[in-house]
């Protein structure tokens, strides 16, 4: 049983912050000049526009979706079916794109490929091909999704084959069959489910990817739910009440396609429950482990180092040209120069380390009062703890904007900061679930045996035991808060920047050189104030501490 006051405190408190921006959504959706209406929502259904944005939407999401589980289920086996010297960088690989921030990654992808002054297309152009790619496409639009969509698709997948049945496929092999046939006949049917859950989870992150939709598919016309939300609310093109409308069929579209996902992800666990027997991992050699290496090679190099290298590049040399030998240091000058986007640094570096605080002074308490107690506040904390999943940053954002528009918040960097911890919540949910898991129950019932109070319990025994998960919280937290541009997006603003608000300034006005040099700064500040949670949890990992 939990005694802590702090608790019940903490799970209220995060029940309103994400209840109330999604009843004020829900409100103001309802709300006319004359009271209640449904006229914003009649207005959207019978919209041709949403329509097209819809259908739009839809099939970039789905063939974004489908595209990840693809790619992602030849790595996921290659890693957890054979030992070869570049399984590690194959995994770092594959996850990579979670690392950085999906903006910055999709603003690579146009420097590289834009039709006038892309890097590659630089480079054809000089050898007289012309300029073969185009980025801004609905097949551009659907590739760098798909990239972002990598990592949710592999992990998923990597946990599924690894769990796969060894015994019937030697069965099948004794039976004759070879290899390959044994793994498309049994272990891949038994891992669909699996896969259609993974599918469905990244057609809903896809389908909400406003960090990628802005980038690619605003200015080449691509008109998609997301992009109608954040031009109508960031323009005034639309009334803030069928722009609710709009964000509430969108979040319901999610929400379906989540509720299906879990459907399946439910007959994948039962059917891994069932599985007799671990595969084992075979050990490449000569020519196989050269080809898997190569593999290593060539997804490191396009999903990591190609948009890092490229922004970095770009900030040395003005956007339509690409000379090695006139690389200049100007744009990081001009950076510095400018108030604004010292402010957005400064802001991010504040709103990242009070994000990260919030978070962990919220989420420790609320997970102790979900999985530690029979409190019947639990099933309501836990479900808004664990909400944001579903939503964009924009969705949020929207949330914020149109349920706080008239209260002394509106047009403050504290907005922004509520709006953060309410996006960022569920990692340091999840989080301190997990090092709940990892704490006897009995540790706790025992001190309060011994006359301990809530506060005691927490302070000498969980927290000790917690480092190690408080710190990696801490630094997920905080470069997730520094890095965000689609909520900042909205909530941000002249005089209150914030370094997503910059790059999303800097990506309309066209400003690439200086935009890469924002990056390379911004990411460089962001570890460096992270380093401290990192050299706590390289150090708790080193000891052992907190397992």
């Amino acid at each position: 049983m939990n005694r802590d006051p702090r608790a019940t405190g903490a799970a209220c408190f995060v029940v309103a912050l994400i209840g109330a921006p999604a009843a004020g959504l829900f409100l103001r959706s309802l709300r006319g000049d004359g009271g209640l209406t449904a006229a914003h929502w009649l207005a959207w259904l019978a919209s041709s526009e949403l329509g097209a944005a819809l259908w739009r939407t839809a099939w970039i999401s789905a063939a974004s979706a489908a595209l990840a589980v693809a790619a992602a289920c030849p790595l996921a086996l290659l890693v957890a079916r054979s030992r070869f010297p570049g399984r590690a960088l194959l995994r770092v690989s594959a996850v990579g794109p979670a690392l950085m921030s999906q903006t910055l990654a999709a603003i690579a992808w146009v420097v590289l490929a834009d039709p006038g002054a892309g890097l590659l297309n630089l480079a054809a152009r000089r050898s007289g091909l012309g300029s073969p790619l185009n980025v801004f496409t609905p097949c551009g639009l659907v590739l760098v999704t798909a990239a972002m969509c990598l990592p949710t698709a592999y992990l998923l997948a990597e946990a599924l084959f690894g769990a796969s049945s060894a015994e019937l496929e030697d069965a099948a092999r004794v039976c004759g069959a070879p290899a390959a046939r044994a793994w498309l006949t049994v272990s891949l049917p038994e891992a669909l489910p699996g896969l259609a859950a993974a599918g469905l989870l990244c057609f809903c992150e896809a389908a909400v990817m406003f960090s990628v939709q802005g980038v690619i598919a605003l200015p080449a016309n691509l008109q998609t739910v997301t992009t109608l939300v954040y031009t109508g609310l960031s323009l005034g093109l639309t009334d803030p009440g069928d722009a609710a409308a709009l964000s509430l069929l969108l979040m319901l579209l999610t929400l379906g396609a989540l509720a299906a996902q879990q459907v399946f992800s439910a007959r994948a666990a039962a059917s891994m429950r069932t599985r007799p027997g671990a595969p084992r991992p075979a050990r490449l050699t000569g020519a196989r482990a050269a080809a898997a290496c190569g593999v290593a090679l060539a997804a490191a190099a396009g999903l990591l180092v190609a948009p890092v290298a490229t922004l970095a590049a770009r900030s040395l040399s003005a956007w339509g040209a690409w000379n090695p030998g006139a690389l200049t240091l100007d744009a990081y000058r001009r950076v510095l120069a400018e108030p604004e986007l010292r402010r957005g640094l400064f802001h991010s570096l504040f709103l990242g380390a009070a994000c990260a605080g919030a978070c962990w002074w919220l989420a420790f308490p609320a997970a102790r009062l979900v999985f530690r107690s029979s409190s019947p506040l639990r099933r309501g904390a836990h479900a808004a703890a664990v909400a944001p999943l579903g939503w964009s940053g924009l969705l949020l954002g929207a949330a914020f904007l149109v349920s706080f528009a008239r209260t002394p918040l509106y047009g403050t960097l504290w907005l922004l900061l509520l709006a953060l911890v309410a996006r960022e919540l569920p990692i340091a949910f999840k989080s301190a679930q997990a090092g709940l898991a990892g704490v006897p129950s009995e540790l706790e019932a025992q001190a309060y045996v011994c006359g301990a109070d809530g506060r005691t319990v927490a302070r000498s025994i969980l927290a000790p035991l917690t480092r190690a998960v408080r710190a990696a919280a801490a630094a997920a937290v905080f470069l997730a808060a520094f890095r965000e541009i689609e909520a900042s997006s909205l909530l941000a603003g002249h005089g209150y920047e914030s370094f997503g608000y910059n790059v999303f300034g800097l990506l309309q006005a066209g400003r690439y050189q200086e935009l890469g040099a924002l990056a390379v700064i911004g990411s460089a500040a962001s570890l460096a104030a992270a380093a401290p949670f990192l050299r706590e949890l390289g150090a708790e990992a080193f000891t052992g501490g907190g397992s």
